[in-house]
């Protein structure tokens, strides 16, 4: 970590627990005076914080008009209806830098429309990584980043899977700081 401070927010997080669990390591591994840690809706987050975030990373619920899950928690978890797609980019304007980056993981069939509403809030797409789950499949998902500045936009294709539990170097990469040896 830098010794700047790093500002991270959890908004909308549907488990508590989960939260408690982060601020928890934080504390445990002395990060408190480094991170800020808090459990706040992106919707209210203006009102209740007045900093500003130089990266957002954001992995909002994305059925939008789909069949509702029995449990009432996932479809909040799951559903746009508690956390439209308008309300995460409105309160991204509200809270990034003005050189900051907001990241953005979606199904690729939301795409197009949340690019051109992020636009409409002055909001550019920089960068795009197209997630395939196996090399010879259709991508499934988008990570995408925005900044408020125009960009030539660059794009990347990452391959999970060359076939069945037979990960790419690239995935396996991507993701080996986050497995036991």
């Amino acid at each position: 970590l830098s010794e700047d401070w790093i500002r991270c927010g959890f908004a909308h997080t549907f488990k508590p627990p989960i939260c408690n669990s982060d601020i928890n390591f934080l504390l445990d591994n002395n990060l408190q005076e480094k991170v800020f840690a808090e459990n706040v809706k992106i919707q209210d987050i203006s009102s209740e914080y007045n900093g500003k975030f130089s990266l957002i990373v954001c992995n909002p619920p994305y059925f939008v008009n789909s069949l509702k899950n029995p449990s009432a928690s996932r479809t909040l978890a799951r559903h746009t209806d508690s956390l439209p797609f308008g309300e995460v980019i409105d309160g991204v304007c509200k809270t990034l830098t003005a050189d900051g980056r907001f990241y953005v993981i979606l199904p690729v069939e939301s795409k197009a429309d949340f690019v051109g509403m992020a636009k409409d809030r002055g909001l550019y797409l920089s960068y795009i990584h197209y997630i395939h789950p196996v090399i010879d499949g259709a991508v499934k998902r988008v990570v995408m980043c925005f900044t408020q500045h125009r960009v030539t936009e660059k794009e990347n294709h990452l391959y999970i899977e060359q076939s069945r539990h037979l990960y790419t170097d690239d995935f396996k990469c991507l993701t080996k700081d986050f497995y036991l040896d």
